[in-house]
């Protein structure tokens, strides 16, 4: 999910898995759902057990889940620019060391993103 910093919303942008296609557009503002807040604090949950979590909205409701979730911001140079989300259908499926794992991954993607930000602007520039 990405920030779209004018409307202050994250936008799913790409997905992978179970109905991935039906989930590309979907909206959410920050402090909504895991990810919004994941995204409004800037810093990573992780949710052992999605059915006993009020704050779990799996894309809205299109696809009710089960077991573990885990949110970690997409950061660059102290700003948030989305939220990568990632899910397992058993419950306590995250360990430590995969969650550290998935925040190295998470703060190398930031860096791309805002590279090819900033590259683009870039080339708009020139024109």
């Amino acid at each position: 999910m990405l920030l779209d910093s004018h409307l202050q919303r994250l936008v799913v942008e790409a997905a992978v898995g179970h109905a991935a296609d039906s989930m590309r557009g979907v909206r959410f503002a920050l402090g909504e759902g895991i990810a919004g807040l994941v995204a409004q604090h800037g810093r990573s949950i992780y949710v052992e057990d999605v059915e006993r979590d009020p704050r779990y909205l799996h894309y809205k409701g299109r696809h009710p889940g089960t077991g573990s979730f885990l949110g970690v911001p997409l950061r660059a140079k102290g700003r948030v620019l989305g939220v990568m989300t990632l899910g397992r259908p058993a419950k306590s499926a995250f360990n430590q060391h995969e969650i550290r794992l998935a925040e190295a991954v998470a703060a190398q993607a930031g860096l791309a993103i805002a590279n090819a930000r900033l590259y683009q602007e870039t080339l708009e520039l020139s024109y």
